[in-house]
């Protein structure tokens, strides 16, 4: 094997290991928030007819929402990374004239997009849930009380 042949492997090594630790870090990561806000959800849900904790569920709500959004820009960065080092790794792919062309393999086996649309699904509904739970929130905060007693 040339040099050449020797360095542009060593690069397809780093790419592929670079996608790989860029998709793992960001799933662990948002498996982790969205067990945090499930939880979070739980006691809530729990107390939110409770008056006195309605102003602290509100800024919980609005903690849910930035645990959303959050999460949407590392699995953005996320994306561009991986996107790039797949790009790379193909490229060096076709220059060594690789006989099995893994990402070429992965790419035709591996629906474009499939984690990405059930990303937004999960987080869209966590972040309409927060939503949801600030709007409830405020309205019974503010609403005259009903009590004939």
């Amino acid at each position: 094997m040339t040099e050449q042949a020797e360095r542009l492997l060593a690069q397809y090594e780093f790419a592929r290991d670079t996608r790989d630790h860029a998709d793992a870090s960001a799933w662990e990561m948002t498996s982790i928030v969205w067990g945090a806000q499930t939880l979070l959800l739980g006691f809530v849900l729990e107390a939110i007819s409770n008056k006195d904790a309605q102003p602290l569920i509100a800024i919980v709500g609005v903690l849910g929402l930035l645990l959303c959004l959050f999460n949407y820009r590392v699995m953005h960065a996320r994306t561009r990374v991986c996107r790039a080092m797949i790009r790379i790794c193909l490229r060096i792919e076709g220059r060594l004239k690789m006989e099995l062309k893994p990402q070429r393999f992965l790419n035709r086996y591996y629906p474009r997009g499939i984690q990405r649309r059930w990303f937004y699904i999960v987080n869209g509904f966590f972040a309409v849930a927060w939503v949801s739970i600030i709007v409830q929130v405020y309205r019974l905060y503010f609403q005259p009380s009903t009590s004939w007693m």
